[in-house]
């Protein structure tokens, strides 16, 4: 019997990078419950887009390269940390180090923040996006960048959504999945390489239950637990058992069956297993994929020391796990304590986070990490360079290897 989820990135959802440009946060490598009965993607007002973000107090939470944010328990959504391009939804350009509100934006019941932009799913399933619009990503037929929420056009039916680095993605109620942006490496999945600037229908599994981006490829879960991916592969991270090019369709990922949660950042991918372990694939230079090793892997393998996982996350170099107990384990780069084990020693088998008992959720940026806890408080911890820990400060001294609440929310 297939275990409902308990949810970059990241992604998500996932979440964008692109070029060192002025003004730009650090560089990088980038960024659901079912229906019973039918088996069909649920209502977005289901409150799992199934990367292990639960409800935590009617909170939904979600990362990027170096901002945050949550939707919060009355349906509105609020961000924090680095804000280029507008991604923050605040209507401006300016690093918020504390929460603010997205205005514009009601009745959200899903989120995804990039690098780059940002977009949301209204509970009525239409879906907004604001930021960098200038490869198509905002999805309403213009190549603009909108500090305002736009509606993207011809999907009034979606559940989950994901954002890469400048492409997009829906999962609609009933299983299909429609994408739009950038599409040099195929990431978007219709078959071609040519940028769609209005949502297209991604070719494949019409039965998708969950979704992430990475920074230019996708993953898909399907209703009975398989894995599609699609786009670049250079690192492996469609998980098809080869390394190199890309695929402008979706493939199946190798030995995965029992996929109940996913997650993507840059060029790897992981998910949560049905067994409560967690397999990932592709880029591992950090140790990301946590197996003991800085081994690129082009099909999944296991992370060494996690069980009785219930959701996913993935951030630049390294990876988290919500577990069932509440506990969060992490693995990966730590050079600015994004593993939340009190220290900066990389680990390529994971670790346990301090301080934290209750997570019901987890998300993970590029070097830093954030959780919601069973009241709905958000905390967060690692590097703090533009904010992204929403402490009221930035800045190499306000980085930290502990959780900390997120202030403004």
């Amino acid at each position: 019997m297939r275990r409902a989820t308990i949810f970059g990135c990241f992604f998500l959802a996932v979440h964008g990078c692109g070029g060192d440009t002025p003004g730009n946060p650090p560089p990088a490598t980038d960024s659901g419950m079912v229906t019973p009965g039918d088996g069909m993607a649920p209502r977005p007002d289901a409150l799992d887009p199934g990367d292990g973000r639960t409800d935590g107090a009617g909170v939904l939470l979600s990362t990027g390269q170096a901002s945050g944010c949550v939707r919060k328990a009355d349906g509105t959504a609020a961000c924090w940390g680095f804000n280029g391009q507008a991604i923050l939804g605040d209507q401006s350009t300016s690093t918020r180090y504390t929460a603010v509100p997205v205005m514009g934006v009601t009745e959200v019941a899903d989120l995804a923040i990039g690098r780059y932009h940002t977009c949301a799913v209204r509970t009525n399933g239409t879906v907004l996006c604001w930021g960098t619009g200038r490869n198509g990503q905002l999805g309403n037929g213009m190549q603009a960048d909108s500090p305002m929420p736009v509606q993207v056009e011809l999907v009034m039916d979606a559940a989950r959504v994901a954002v890469g680095e400048t492409h997009t993605c829906v999962v609609r109620r009933g299983g299909g999945v429609f994408c739009w942006g950038i599409n040099t490496m195929g990431q978007v999945g219709d078959g071609t390489n040519s940028q769609r600037d209005r949502p297209v229908m991604v070719g494949g599994p019409a039965d998708a239950q969950y979704i992430a981006a990475g920074r230019n490829h996708t993953c898909v879960t399907r209703r009975a637990g398989g894995v599609y991916c699609w786009g670049s592969n250079d690192h492996g991270q469609l998980g098809n058992g080869s390394m190199g090019g890309s695929s402008a369709t979706a493939g199946l990922v190798m030995a995965i069956t029992d996929a109940s949660a996913i997650a993507a950042f840059g060029d790897h991918a992981c998910v949560a297993r049905d067994t409560g372990e967690v397999a990932c694939w592709g880029s591992n230079a950090g140790g990301q994929l946590g197996d003991g090793s800085t081994m690129d892997r082009p099909a999944p393998v296991g992370v060494t020391g996690v069980a009785m996982a219930t959701g996913v996350a993935v951030g630049g170099f390294h990876g988290c796990a919500r577990l069932m107990n509440g506990r969060v384990s992490c693995w990966g780069r730590n050079t600015a304590g994004q593993l939340g084990d009190g220290t900066n020693m990389a680990r390529t088998m994971a670790v346990s986070a301090m301080g934290l008992m209750d997570a019901a959720q987890v998300s993970a940026g590029q070097d830093f990490t954030c959780a919601v806890r069973g009241g709905g408080a958000v905390v967060c911890w690692g590097a703090n360079t533009a904010g992204q820990l929403g402490r009221g400060m930035a800045g190499g001294g306000s980085a930290t290897f502990f959780p900390a609440p997120v202030l403004g929310l």
